[in-house]
């Protein structure tokens, strides 16, 4: 088969079959502060507080899952 026989071969196909679906992008979250001056991280889909930060606390590339009920999309903690 020649070159020129396989580039035309090539528009008549579809390659939705052979391609991965698009990957999701997946959002980094937020931090929130309360009226005690509490660190919260937060959903940026939605707003829903997750769970409280300490001062000193280290967080790096954890992917995490939203406990909202009507939420639940993943999400990047880096603190």
């Amino acid at each position: 088969m020649s070159m020129e026989e396989i580039i035309r071969k090539m528009k008549e196909d579809d390659f939705s079959e052979y391609m991965n679906q698009p990957i999701e992008t997946i959002e980094q979250s937020t931090i929130t502060y309360d009226k005690n001056n509490v660190g919260w991280v937060t959903c940026p889909y939605c707003g829903k507080r997750q769970f409280p930060l300490s001062k000193n606390a280290i967080i790096k590339g954890q992917v995490l899952q939203c406990k909202a009920s009507y939420c639940k999309k993943h999400f990047k903690t880096d603190v």
